[in-house]
């Protein structure tokens, strides 16, 4: 595993379980950790092939701002890891029937290939919660801006089962996606957090724990603080 020194943290799980306001929340509680900005999934048309490798194109751009960042003297955090939220996203697309199998199976393949390559962080927080408070966050999402609500609560089940399957039971849909998951999970670097009945702060607070609790992973000497910052503890997005 290609672990980069100063990628420090990445979040992974379902959408809107409240991963892209946990890094927004660690990055401006410290002084040195820095967000990777890239909306890995944003997309805008129907999911096929071609829009998995243009997911596997921002893998490596995800890469390329880790390593800006950690040669800038900062520690970066991603609010997804590229190489397995698109390993994940390739297996649930084709268990939903969206991309026919043989397609998905030669797209992992290549990904696979990318492992040795691509920068792993140090510690891995998988997220998820329930699917009808779900489904209730991304409609307030949408709502908010002025998009029409596409996400029914039997494909959010899904996606959270699936997601639940591979980070608390184990279950996984492609071998990539165990060797990714079980490095965290044995070297005791992944926590699995079930934001259904967390706020933010309180997601934040184990975040934090954890994340003290990491041997080698350091901060550039800084710590971080016991909450996150003034004002940014009611929004869940990413």
């Amino acid at each position: 595993m290609n672990i980069h020194p100063a990628y420090s943290l990445s979040m992974t799980g379902v959408h809107g379980a409240g991963k892209k306001t946990l890094q927004a929340h660690l990055c401006e509680a410290s002084e040195t950790l820095r967000p990777v900005p890239l909306k890995l999934f944003q997309l805008g048309r129907m999911i096929d092939l071609e829009a998995l490798y243009l997911f596997r194109s921002r893998c490596h751009q995800q890469h390329e701002v880790v390593e800006e960042i950690a040669e800038a003297g900062h520690h970066a955090v991603t609010s997804r890891l590229g190489i397995l939220d698109v390993a994940i996203y390739a297996c649930a697309m084709q268990q939903f029937g969206r991309i026919p199998a043989s397609e998905v199976i030669e797209f992992l393949e290549v990904l696979s290939g990318d492992l040795e390559r691509l920068h792993l962080p140090h510690a891995l927080i998988a997220m998820f919660c329930d699917a009808a408070q779900l489904q209730e966050r991304l409609v307030a999402r949408d709502a908010q801006k002025k998009l029409k609500a596409a996400r029914g609560l039997k494909k959010l089940e899904r996606m959270v089962n699936l997601v639940r399957g591979i980070f608390i039971d184990a279950i996984y849909p492609h071998p990539l996606v165990a060797a990714i998951v079980e490095h965290y999970r044995t070297t005791g670097a992944l926590l699995v957090l079930d934001t259904t009945m967390r706020d933010p702060v309180d997601t934040y607070h184990t975040a934090h724990r954890f994340l003290i609790a990491q041997e080698g992973l350091s901060f550039m000497g800084t710590p971080l603080p016991s909450s996150p910052a003034k004002g940014e503890t009611a929004r869940h997005a990413e």
